[in-house]
């Protein structure tokens, strides 16, 4: 919140306000394509993550199909073929030990796009917050040239009157009256 902090301390030099202004805002707009960025960045290892997790559960779909047919060999009356039982058994242990490394890597997975979309929240909280106070800003810009231009219409030589300036004014004119 420094830049707050700035524009208050600088709060009665119009000039010097103007000057902190264009600074706050510079290094806004900095922050705010700097987080846009990284959040795109954050989103396509999202996807990312999200394709990879798409094609293990397929993987691992087809390998729990394979399995099932193997076991369903062995049931089938085909146990009494030692050599066949072995080689089936063998087919079944390289399937169960590839779909416990595809279990492995799904939940390494799953953490991983739970962190990437968590931070991928964060920044986006982060990135609404910038972009108010870029609004807040430019707000107060647009705020202090409209006062510029009314003192400068108005021929008081820069000074800018407050609202309880002109109240004054406006009823001293009607006491006259």
């Amino acid at each position: 919140m420094s830049i707050w902090l700035k524009l208050i301390a600088a709060s009665g030099n119009i000039d010097k306000v103007d000057g902190v202004q264009k600074k706050a805002i510079a290094l806004l707009e900095n922050e705010i394509s700097e987080v846009k960025s990284l959040l795109e960045i954050l989103q396509e290892n999202q996807e990312g993550c999200k394709n990879e997790k798409r094609l293990e559960e397929k993987n691992c779909g087809l390998l729990l199909e394979r399995r099932k047919q193997y076991r369903e060999l062995l049931t089938e009356g085909h146990a009494d073929n030692d050599k066949f039982s072995q080689k089936v058994q063998a087919e079944l242990n390289k399937i169960d030990c590839e779909v416990e490394h595809l279990e492995k890597h799904a939940e390494d997975l799953n953490l991983k796009l739970s962190k990437v979309t968590y931070e991928s929240s964060k920044r986006e909280v982060y990135l609404k917050r910038l972009l108010q106070q870029w609004d807040t800003l430019k707000a107060f810009e647009n705020m202090q040239k409209a006062k510029l231009a009314i003192a400068k219409r108005d021929h008081t030589d820069g000074k800018i009157k407050t609202a309880l300036e002109l109240l004054d004014e406006v009823r001293r004119q009607n006491e006259i009256k």
